[in-house]
C-alpha cells in the first residue's frame, strides 16, 4: 500500500510549480513590454534584448548566488535584496522627476 502523502505532496508540489511558472511569465512579459515601451520605437528591440540576456544571466546566476549568501547566513540574501531596491531608488525617484517635468 502506498502512503498517501507522498501522492499529496507531488500534486502540492505540481500546483505550487504551476502557479510559480504562471506569476513569472505574467511578470516579465509585463516588465519586458514596459521597459520596451518606454523608450524610443528606434532603440525597442535593443531594450528587449538586453532585457532578455539579463533575465538568462539572472535565472543562472541568482541560485548560485543566493545559495552562497545563505551558506554564510541564513539573513544574508535578504539584506543583500534590501540593499539592491535601496540602490535603486534614486534611479527611480530621477525618473519619476523627468517624467513629471516632461508631463507640463
Amino acid at each position: 500500500m502506498k502512503p498517501l502523502h507522498r501522492i499529496d505532496f507531488s500534486a502540492g508540489y505540481l500546483l505550487d510549480l504551476i502557479v510559480l511558472g504562471l506569476g513569472i511569465g505574467c511578470t516579465l512579459l509585463g516588465y519586458t513590454t514596459s521597459a520596451s515601451l518606454s523608450v524610443k520605437e528606434s532603440e525597442q528591440d535593443s531594450v528587449a534584448s538586453f532585457l532578455a540576456s539579463i533575465q538568462g544571466v539572472g535565472s543562472f546566476l541568482g541560485p548560485i548566488l543566493g545559495t552562497y549568501l545563505y551558506t554564510l547566513h541564513v539573513v544574508v540574501p535578504y539584506g543583500m535584496c534590501v540593499v539592491l531596491l535601496a540602490w535603486t531608488l534614486p534611479f527611480v525617484y530621477r525618473k519619476k522627476k523627468e517624467i513629471a517635468s516632461s508631463a507640463l
